[in-house]
């Protein structure tokens, strides 16, 4: 059965996640503006994710539930591989970065949002946006784009340069094609991707802290 296009999880990703928290953090602006608004856009960045993850679990929980039960003995142990993988490469990139004073504004941020080990930013970074990301970045994008290796360049792409611009753009557009190459390996299983992704962020999380 021919999969039809769906930009449903690139809209909400766009109005809520960035529209709309756009909007609040302009009307707060607007209200105080010798507020400093760092916190605060961090924490309505987390709370759009939730909000976002529970829409499309909700709209999205047959397809959700089936990519769940379809995955096997074979598929986890390459998501489990993959992972590694991953968790290798990031960790070499970053170190290389670190060492040749490569600002990484992204990972600046996590550290910061974690400093007091709150379970806000943890559910959102852990759970949250590996979810939608790849409902966006891999489900959504893939109904769009048909072939495989256009679909890998651009996915990975469009991952990095969402999460960072400048040259550590390179370490998210390199995990973006690994997750993107999980997720076709999978028979475009999102689940799959998604795990893989979160256990990435999870590491990520547990170095920091």
């Amino acid at each position: 059965m021919k999969q039809k296009k769906d930009f449903i999880p690139i809209i909400l990703y766009l109005v809520i996640n960035i529209l709309l928290t756009g909007i609040i953090i302009g009307i707060i602006t607007i209200v105080n503006p010798t507020k400093n608004l760092d916190n605060c856009v961090t924490s309505l960045s987390y709370l759009s994710f939730i909000l976002v993850t529970i829409i499309l679990i909700i709209k999205y929980r047959k397809k959700l539930n089936n990519n769940l039960k379809s995955l096997n003995k074979k598929d986890l142990i390459f998501i489990l591989i993959s992972s590694i993988l991953i968790l290798t490469t990031n960790l070499i990139i970053s170190t290389i970065f670190t060492t040749t004073d490569v600002d990484m504004n992204n990972q600046e941020i996590l550290v910061n949002s974690l400093k007091n080990i709150k379970l806000l930013p943890i559910l959102s970074i852990v759970i949250a946006a590996p979810f939608i990301e790849e409902m966006v970045f891999r489900y959504s994008i893939g109904t769009i784009i048909k072939n495989k290796i256009i679909f890998v360049i651009i996915s990975s792409l469009l991952f990095g340069i969402f999460h960072e611009i400048g040259i550590s753009t390179i370490i998210y557009i390199i995990i973006g094609a690994f997750l993107s190459i999980i997720y076709l390996k999978t028979n475009k299983n999102v689940i799959a991707s998604t795990i893989a992704h979160s256990i990435n962020n999870l590491i990520s999380v547990i170095i920091l802290i």
